[in-house]
């Protein structure tokens, strides 16, 4: 995994210092799990506390082939491929309608025997693009492509986009999210989760 600036984090973090300094209070909710027939791609969704999130495995060949299509050099679309990505859709479920603000760098990825890491965020990537010299329509692609860091959701607002979680294919982990309910701090830990595995890999391996 790259090491990535941490500035965006910080700044966020900042915005949410009541929130992360206060103990959230653990949703209660439903958690289903399934897996496409056609695809064998794993879905997680929860609903609970105000919201609806899903969590839908993306096979690290879907990232390559995508942000290849939007003028990423290989080795560029390759190491996105490579850090776990999901897509994720998010909306406010709330049955009042009160309003959620949703921060990633308040969420947790724990592999198993691993230590915790935040997901590496959209500002985090913009950063390390620009380092590596990509063009603007390249990293404009990637920014609408990305599901974004910090968000409020008012009554039935949704959105949805990529997240990078920072793991190798394959790799077995649990999802801690955080978010505030009508300013009130809501967690949820979303168990046995894992990332996609790579199938190009795993034929290159293949005796």
């Amino acid at each position: 995994m790259r090491v990535f600036y941490v500035v965006a984090i910080l700044s966020s973090a900042c915005l949410w210092m009541p929130f992360a300094a206060a103990a959230a209070t653990q949703a209660q909710g439903e958690l289903s799990h399934s897996i496409n027939p056609d695809t064998g791609l794993q879905r997680w969704h929860w609903q609970g506390g105000g919201i609806s999130l899903e969590m839908i495995q993306r096979l690290p060949d879907q990232s390559r082939a995508f942000f290849a299509a939007r003028g990423f050099p290989p080795d560029a679309a390759e190491q996105v491929a490579e850090d776990c990505v999901f897509q994720t859709v998010l909306s406010n479920a709330d049955p009042d309608g009160r309003p959620v603000q949703v921060d990633l760098a308040q969420w947790r990825v724990q592999p198993a025997g691993g230590e915790a890491q935040a997901p590496i965020l959209e500002e985090q990537w913009d950063a390390h693009w620009r380092e590596a010299g990509l063009p603007d329509a390249a990293r404009i692609a990637f920014r609408w492509a990305t599901f974004p860091t910090d968000q409020i959701f008012e009554d039935a607002d949704y959105n949805w986009g990529m997240t990078t979680l920072g793991l190798p294919p394959g790799t077995e982990f649990e999802l801690r999210v955080r978010w505030l309910l009508d300013g009130e701090p809501r967690t949820v830990t979303i168990p046995d989760m894992h990332c996609a595995p790579d199938v190009a890999q795993l034929v290159e391996e293949r005796p």
